[in-house]
């Protein structure tokens, strides 16, 4: 991983959990082999004449939109980009579908589930897509009617306008459920450039979290067969001291000693 563009060219910055998870070890190695080591430009449309079925299905979920309506024709276009250039690159993305619980309810949040999903080499983000300045649309949505039957157009129109109040047309991509994470999971317009500059970032980012991913499960498949190689020594390790200190007295028995089997009620005992 990089770290805000402090990492000397050519190196890896390696984060791992130590002690339990309480502390985190960072060290600056060379990278692996078949690390990415360059970020390769996405292109934005200006226009677009025709979305991408993802993009379509997102811009007509407006219950999930977490953007003001002035934002979203750029939002969509941003999107568009990001999307065909995962695709291209041999991704998958869909919309991310919504939770249900064990009544049978569907249940969805920005925040928790993000609106998609780019999977590639087993790897799955959630990526959100949202407008700083508006909170969650779903927790927003809950508070503004908990009960009651659904609100009309008219008060939909109302209750949106009164949503997008503090709108500031900064849009923000992030990649959900990294609250705790020191990784970079969120890339939003700032003075450093606009977000249409970061969508390299946001798909070399998810590049290197699915070959970690890759690793660990390399590197946990390398510890069980070390455990099992271990055990096995282990084990003839075992046996072998018992045939070298086993009684003398069982010698003469060639085998392993064999129990008599015991009596069932039906048994029937004859003196002789």
């Amino acid at each position: 991983m990089t770290w805000n563009g402090k990492v000397p060219a050519g190196k890896w910055l390696h984060v791992t959990t130590v002690s339990h998870g309480r502390e985190l070890q960072i060290e600056l190695r060379e990278p692996p082999a078949d690390w990415p080591i360059t970020r390769v430009p996405v292109p934005v449309p200006t226009q677009v004449t025709r979305y991408v079925a993802v993009v379509r299905t997102f811009k007509d979920q407006t219950e999930r939109h977490e953007i003001s309506r002035a934002a979203l024709p750029r939002a969509l276009r941003l999107l568009q980009g990001l999307v065909v250039e995962a695709e291209r690159r041999g991704a998958t993305v869909a919309i991310v579908p919504a939770r249900t619980d064990n009544y049978g309810r569907h249940h969805w949040s920005g925040p928790e589930d993000g609106h998609f999903q780019i999977t590639t080499a087993g790897y799955t983000a959630a990526v959100r897509v949202s407008e700083d300045g508006l909170s969650s649309r779903s927790y927003w949505e809950h508070h503004q009617s908990p009960y009651g039957p659904p609100p009309s157009s008219a008060q939909r129109r109302e209750r949106l306008t009164e949503y997008e109040a503090n709108a500031t047309g900064r849009l923000c991509l992030e990649l959900v459920g990294y609250w705790d994470s020191i990784r970079t999971a969120r890339w939003a317009d700032r003075r450093d450039g606009p977000l249409e500059d970061k969508l390299a970032d946001v798909l070399y980012e998810i590049d290197i979290r699915a070959l970690e991913q890759e690793q660990r499960r390399e590197a946990a498949e390398r510890e069980a067969l070390e455990r099992q190689h271990a055990w096995e020594i282990a084990k003839a390790g075992a046996r072998d001291h018992y045939l070298d200190h086993r009684h003398p007295g069982l010698d003469h028995l060639g085998s392993p000693v064999r129990r008599h089997p015991r009596p069932t009620p039906n048994t029937t005992y004859r003196s002789t």
